[in-house]
């Protein structure tokens, strides 16, 4: 699966931009997930959006919690490029608008 995420943008996509972007705490949109990781060998490297963006074809997961996630470039309506979930979970600090405040791996990540 690639780790890229270039589908359509219909309202319901910009209503949950806008959910994401109002639940960041003043101050703290520099901690928004601008990196991930990706596999190199028997490690795991941290990249961020804009080499995620051109590679398409790697599988990527997040820094934190490993579960997958996809690159999503600038749009009209967000501040900047940036990975999103694929299906989060509570353990991770990465959806602070979801993050139970116990840090844990998901369920399925990606080894």
């Amino acid at each position: 699966m690639s780790g890229v995420c270039f589908g359509h943008h219909d309202a319901l996509v910009e209503y949950r931009l806008t959910v994401l972007w109002l639940a960041w705490p003043q101050g703290e949109l520099s901690k928004m997930m601008l990196d991930c990781q990706i596999p190199s060998g028997s490690r795991w490297d941290t990249i961020g959006t804009d080499e995620a963006l051109t590679d398409t074809d790697r599988q990527i997961r997040c820094v934190e919690c490993h579960d997958a996630v996809c690159a999503h470039p600038q749009c009209v309506n967000s501040v900047t490029s940036r990975f999103e979930h694929i299906s989060g979970q509570p353990g991770c600090s990465q959806i602070p608008s979801n993050f139970s405040d116990v840090k844990s791996k998901h369920p399925d990540a990606v080894t």
